[in-house]
């Protein structure tokens, strides 16, 4: 099983490299009481709503997702989150590309 660093880092790295180089990729942490969350938000290409279910899937195809979104790297965090008892979701909207990691708190 995998570090969960290592699945923030690699949708963290997805979102600098889909965003334009003078934007800005926000991080939010929250510790709640059962569960604990991160949320990357960046200005890259938005998804439709059919490529968002998709792209943790390195196989699968929509026109919303470009050749290079389709890296392993989402597919492989996504693992590691869900083996932590965690989820990861991704959303397009108003001009934003939110990610977020839920994982169970200790």
């Amino acid at each position: 099983v995998g570090s969960m660093l290592s699945s923030l880092r690699y949708v963290v790295a997805h979102s600098l490299r889909h965003s334009p180089t003078d934007s800005v990729v926000d991080i939010e942490m929250k510790l709640g009481r059962h569960t604990a969350s991160v949320v990357i938000t960046d200005a890259g290409p938005l998804l439709s709503d059919a490529g968002a279910k998709l792209l943790f899937d390195p196989f699968a195809r929509d026109s919303s997702i470009s050749r290079d979104d389709k890296t392993l790297e989402l597919f492989i965090a996504k693992r590691i989150v869900e083996a932590h008892g965690g989820t990861i979701g991704v959303e397009s909207r108003d001009g934003r590309t939110r990610f977020e990691i839920k994982i169970p708190s200790a």
